[in-house]
């Protein structure tokens, strides 16, 4: 039986990699890609203390990330001038900018505080964000706010605190955010403030900073698009098949999901088989993404279900298939 369900595996990941890679005119798309459109970050980092002061603050090193890529890194140091203007140019799209205060000119040593912003860049006007390196907050935002996502996008979330003069801050050294969002069928909200977009809808995220006694609010709107086609993998890997289906999930990821094909898994693991990947042991649901290492899982976890998930139940089989289909929408669709 084990070699029977072998046969099929390989046999649906050969179908997945012929569609993916354009091959035959029935899985070939025309679909062409639009240029990309362009915004811009605006970031005005405003002084505070005594600039003869040596504990004050005398530089800010700023890294701008895209996912996981480094795009760019400066230190902004402090001059005769109140603040300091930083600008460059960027795809739309959402990014984090990470920010780090130094009593060093040279940014070096032990930073007086620092934190991450999520920004969100439209080319419909420049992003801009106006941050006191110091300060008393009286209230909490949000960011990026508002976010639009669609289903099977990760989007890290930042809080900043926000001063009786309406400029942002820099989180004390050591305040615990506590995250919570109205609706987790549409957006999955961790603990680390990371949102996976599930469903669609709207919701509301609220984050919380106890120590502060202070609370901010942000709105996420989860957008479906429709593409060519959907594929929905169920893979039952609660057995010896386990090695077998980390192999099958890194050979999605060789082409992973485009602009014209989702490709959506359920995924189940158990104890005992392979240690690779985390170890996990619960149900999990993956928007399968590219990339070239063949070893690591990267593809965007969307939500872990527990440990509870009868994978063998057709009740299981059919609510996967009704929120693949509900989140993923598509001309086309294959189960595998």
């Amino acid at each position: 039986m084990s070699s029977v369900r072998l046969i099929m595996r390989w046999a649906g990941v050969f179908w997945v990699a012929l569609m993916l890679s354009g091959c035959g005119t029935f899985f070939r798309s025309e679909t062409v890609e639009p240029p990309a459109s362009t915004g811009s970050l605006s970031l005005t980092i405003v002084w505070t203390g005594d600039r003869s002061d040596p504990a004050a603050p005398q530089a800010v090193r700023l890294t701008l990330y895209r996912g996981d890529q480094l795009l760019q890194e400066n230190i902004l140091r402090r001059a005769d001038t109140a603040s300091t203007i930083w600008t460059t140019p960027l795809e739309s799209g959402t990014y984090r900018l990470r920010l780090q205060v130094y009593p060093s000119p040279e940014a070096l040593g032990t930073p007086i505080t620092s934190g991450e912003v999520g920004v969100q860049v439209t080319p419909d006007a420049p992003q801009r964000l106006q941050i006191a390196t110091s300060g008393t907050p009286v209230a909490l935002v949000v960011l990026p706010n508002p976010l639009l996502l669609h289903p099977g996008q990760v989007q890290p979330l930042s809080v900043l605190g926000v001063d009786a003069q309406g400029r942002y801050l820099l989180l004390p050294t050591g305040a615990t955010v506590r995250w919570s969002v109205s609706d987790s069928s549409v957006v999955n909200l961790g603990a680390d403030g990371v949102a996976r977009a599930l469903a669609p809808g709207n919701v509301t995220v609220t984050a919380s900073v106890d120590s502060l006694s202070l609370s901010g609010t942000g709105a996420i709107s989860v957008q479906t698009v429709t593409r060519e086609w959907t594929i929905l993998v169920f893979m039952n890997a609660a057995n010896n098949l386990e090695p077998d289906s980390v192999d099958d999930m890194n050979e999605m990821e060789q082409l992973g999901s485009t602009a014209d094909v989702n490709i959506v898994v359920q995924w189940k693991r158990i104890a005992g088989y392979d240690s690779s990947n985390g170890d996990w042991r619960t149900t999990r649901r993956y928007y399968v993404t590219k990339d070239t290492d063949p070893n690591t899982v990267g593809s965007n976890l969307l939500v872990d279900l527990g440990t509870g998930v009868d994978m063998g139940s057709p009740n299981t089989l059919r609510d996967f298939l009704q929120w693949g289909v509900r989140s993923f929408p598509a001309r086309r669709y294959m189960v595998v």
